[in-house]
């Protein structure tokens, strides 16, 4: 199954929106760990870089984007388009805990040129996007 292009912008160049299907969102909240903690506030203190939160945030930010692929794979979308990912610390009783949110809206897209449609370039059958074929008719 093709996976939803998943984009910051709110317009996809070389495609028409043909359908606005909604939004999709997708939240997750990770603890950040005793020990995680600890050296947080080491490296705060003598104003190095947290590999460890760096670590966490990365891996909540990628899960984020999968859910979103995965939601606007269910709901038939061809991409996730205006994608915004926010980030927050859940704290209380003594403990913190990173939280991303990520949305976007669903779209349905096509082609707007000939170029785009089923013009095939590996052995595999799959399209060529336009920016390969324009390097391909400009080193050609």
């Amino acid at each position: 199954m093709k996976k939803a292009l998943i984009t910051t912008t709110s317009t996809l160049e070389g495609w028409e929106i043909t359908e606005y299907l909604g939004p999709v969102s997708a939240q997750f909240v990770i603890g950040s760990g005793v020990f995680a903690d600890f050296f947080s506030g080491l490296t705060d203190f003598f104003g190095a870089h947290s590999g460890l939160y760096q670590r966490k945030l990365d891996k909540i930010n990628n899960e984020a984007i999968d859910q979103l692929q995965l939601k606007g794979n269910t709901i038939g979308a061809d991409a996730v388009i205006g994608t915004r990912i926010d980030h927050d610390e859940v704290s209380g009783s003594g403990k913190s805990m990173l939280m991303v949110t990520a949305i976007g809206t669903a779209v349905k897209a096509k082609p707007k040129n000939a170029y785009n449609k089923g013009i095939e370039s590996r052995s595999n059958g799959a399209p060529i996007a336009s920016e390969d074929l324009a390097i391909l008719l400009k080193d050609g």
